[in-house]
């Protein structure tokens, strides 16, 4: 946090403060004030595995290849060779992990709608239904930008002009308490 917070510092041209450092209110520490609060970077270091797979996380890499590598992070799941349409259609076959939770929330997000509606709520089999079909569409809209992405990422703004990337703010190494995740 140190070595994060006096570049962060730097960058906004503000002095840097201790206090910075840690969640605090009102100028108590959160740790202190609130049972389990605080700040906590091992949180960077956790691969969530309960949430995204291997297969998943090597799609997200390749796709995102260009920005991993211009903040130089690592690739740790994809190999970094080509690929093409077909394969990432594979992979994207096999988003798994995802799809069961994005299931969960639309499962939720039904009922929701249904209640706001002042409907009643949909029989098993017509949710499941439009689960199915939802995820139908899911899946091919992936596809397509998938399709799009592994053809070249021109970032742009509203009106279309180009986009760049930030700069890095790269921490002061002299003051990490842990190698930074790469």
């Amino acid at each position: 946090p140190r070595a994060t917070f006096t570049a962060l510092a730097g960058f906004l041209d503000i002095p840097y403060t201790e206090s910075m450092t840690y969640c605090s209110i009102e100028g108590i520490r959160s740790s202190d004030a609130v049972e389990g609060s605080g700040f906590n970077p091992a949180t960077v270091y956790r691969t969530y595995d309960d949430y995204i797979h291997d297969t998943e996380r090597r799609c997200i890499e390749c796709l995102q290849k260009d920005i991993y590598a211009f903040y130089g992070y690592g690739l740790k799941w994809y190999n970094g060779e080509p690929v093409d349409e077909g394969e990432i259609h594979q992979w994207l076959d096999h988003t798994d992990q995802v799809d069961l939770w994005q299931e969960k929330v639309e499962r939720i997000m039904l009922e929701v709608h249904a209640r706001r509606l002042g409907r009643q709520q949909l029989s098993p089999e017509l949710r499941d239904e439009q689960i199915r079909l939802m995820f139908v569409s899911f899946r091919e809209k992936r596809k397509r930008l998938a399709d799009l992405m592994l053809s070249g990422i021109r970032y742009v703004n509203l009106n279309r002009k180009p986009m760049t990337m930030h700069k890095l703010l790269n921490p002061d190494t002299s003051l990490l308490e842990q190698e930074l995740y790469h």
